[in-house]
Formats: C-alpha cells, structure tokens, sequence
C-alpha cells in the first residue's frame, strides 16, 4: 500500500502544477519544456530578425527598381537626343555637301573668268596694236570707222571707266588721242 501513498491523484497533480511554481518548475525542467520554451523564444527572435532584413531587403529592392526605371527613362531622353544629333549631322553633312559644290562651281567659274580675262587681255592688245599701225600708215576711212567704234564704245563703257579708274581708256588701255 505504501505504493499507493505516494501515488497522487489527478485532480492533486493539477492543482499542484497549477499553485506550486517551484513544483511546476521542476516539472517543465524534467519534461524538457525550459528548454522548448528557451528555443522557442531563440526561434521568435530569429524570425523577427529575418522579417527585419527581409524588410530591410524589400525596401532596398524597391529603391533598385525606382533607381531603374529613372535610369530607363534617362537612357530613353538620351536615346532621343542622340536622334536629334544624328537629324542635326546629316543636315550637315547635306548643307557641307552642297556648300562643296557651290565652292567647286565658284572655282571653275573663276577660272572661266580668267581665262575670259587673258582672251580679252590678247584681244586688246592686237586691237590696240592694229590701232597704232593705222595710225602710223594709211588707213583714212578705216582710221574714222574704227575711231567712230571706239568712240561708241567708250560711251557704252563710260560708266565703267568712272569707277574703274580715270587713268584707263574704255578699252583698259592708256588714253590715246586718235589722230
């Protein structure tokens, strides 16, 4: 029977887990309850601590996606500049390219000039040179018609012996008195 004097009841076990702490303590340590309780609580911190960094992480993920779709709208103005630069080049190179062939035109146009200006030099200088031999021979009636010529044309480039240089005659030889 001395057995079943240290055999507690339910009812008593209860009510000593429940009024007893030193009891209930002893208990949970014999149980393993102390230390499902300690790693439960080292459990809850972890979680909370990864909840923390997951927060930390979704929030610095959030910044990434902002800070990408800045630099997306960024690239797209840079896109569009760099169009508009390339417009701008080839109008240009358009505008050179016809500048070019102005300046080429420019260029042959002078030289046709010239070469007018030496034709026009070689003409004034036979003219000029069969002006002197028929004032030095004969040539009365070829003298008055090339004299009446001359005269006519010195009146048509009269204007232009005005603001070439007084010291010319119309044809840009030295002024002569014919006969």
């Amino acid at each position: 029977m001395g057995g079943q004097a240290n055999r507690v009841s339910k009812d008593e076990l209860l009510r000593l887990l429940r009024e007893d702490e030193e009891f209930r303590l002893a208990v949970m340590g014999l149980l393993g309850i102390t230390d499902i309780q300690s790693s439960l609580r080292q459990l809850i911190s972890a979680v909370n601590r990864l909840t923390e960094a997951q927060s930390k992480s979704v929030n610095a993920l959030q910044g990434v996606a902002e800070g990408e779709a800045r630099l997306t709208e960024m690239l797209g103005k840079v896109t569009d500049m760099l169009a508009k630069i390339n417009e701008m080049i080839m109008d240009l190179a358009e505008t050179l390219s016809r500048t070019i062939d102005m300046v080429e035109r420019l260029a042959k146009g002078q030289e046709e000039l010239g070469n007018t200006i030496r034709q026009l030099a070689d003409v004034q200088r036979v003219t000029w040179d069969a002006v002197k031999q028929l004032i030095d021979g004969e040539g009365g009636k070829i003298l008055d018609l090339l004299r009446q010529s001359l005269e006519s044309q010195g009146k048509a480039l009269a204007g232009g012996e005005e603001s070439s240089g007084a010291g010319q005659g119309a044809t840009g030889g030295p002024k002569q008195r014919v006969g």
